[in-house]
């Protein structure tokens, strides 16, 4: 899944378990519902609509349309192929259905934003 800002320049894909820039160099994986870093350290984890930061607390719980903070607010929307703000401004386009690739999806917003 290749992941594009909102004019289209692409900053990311996720394909496999590689999280990689937009030059395709490997910065990251998700394996298992765990996401880590180049050095293998674990970022946090995605699994069963939760999730969580490398200590195992939870940061968000997310939906097939939403993806929720700590304190239940909505911090993304979700479309068939765009993440957008709360208010429904597009942050990021993919080149996948969000339907197809989910969880992957979220697993970049965990690598990309340690801020939830």
């Amino acid at each position: 899944m290749r992941i594009m800002d909102s004019s289209g320049n692409t900053i990311a894909h996720v394909e496999g378990s590689s999280i990689m820039n937009a030059s395709r160099s490997t910065i990251g994986r998700f394996l298992s519902g765990t996401v880590t870093n180049r050095s293998g350290s674990t970022m946090g984890r995605v699994r069963g609509g939760y999730a969580t930061d490398s200590y195992g607390s939870t940061v968000a719980r997310y939906s097939r349309s939403s993806v929720l903070n700590r304190n239940g607010s909505t911090r993304y929307r979700l479309g068939s192929s765009r993440i957008m703000t709360s208010g429904g401004s597009t942050l990021f386009r993919t080149d996948e259905s969000l339907d197809e690739n989910l969880e992957g999806a979220i697993a970049w917003l965990v690598f990309f934003s340690n801020e939830w």
